[in-house]
């Protein structure tokens, strides 16, 4: 897992880089901090374009969301993952006016079968 973080760290560092930005971590010193998440998907979709979304794990799409606002704000396309039922039923639910919007009630793993998820 700790590879997987490690290549998407330097995929977006790449991005960044091509955009002009720098990605470092820092702690906070005044306030709550910021999500950059959305604004990097803000940003990238102003300044190109284009774009979609590929949430694996996408939960409700509602609760604890991080991409939430940014879907509803810039009408992504998006394809939401999510393996458990009763959440695919809600982030469907929670996200039916959004034509833009595709779902899948899959899990993602290293090989193909059947997995339990608890």
């Amino acid at each position: 897992m700790k590879s997987l973080r490690n290549t998407l760290t330097t995929s977006i560092q790449r991005i960044l880089a091509s955009q002009g930005f720098e990605l470092r971590r820092c702690g906070t010193q005044n306030g709550p901090s910021l999500s950059l998440l959305p604004l990097l998907i803000e940003q990238f979709m102003l300044s190109s374009g284009m774009g979609a979304v590929l949430q694996i794990g996408a939960n409700d799409g509602v609760m604890e969301d991080p991409i939430r606002e940014s879907i509803l704000r810039l009408k992504l396309p998006a394809l939401l993952v999510e393996p458990l039922p009763d959440l695919f039923s809600r982030l469907k639910t929670n996200y039916a006016d959004q034509s833009q919007i595709y779902f899948e009630n899959v899990a993602i793993g290293q090989s193909p079968g059947t997995v339990n998820l608890y």
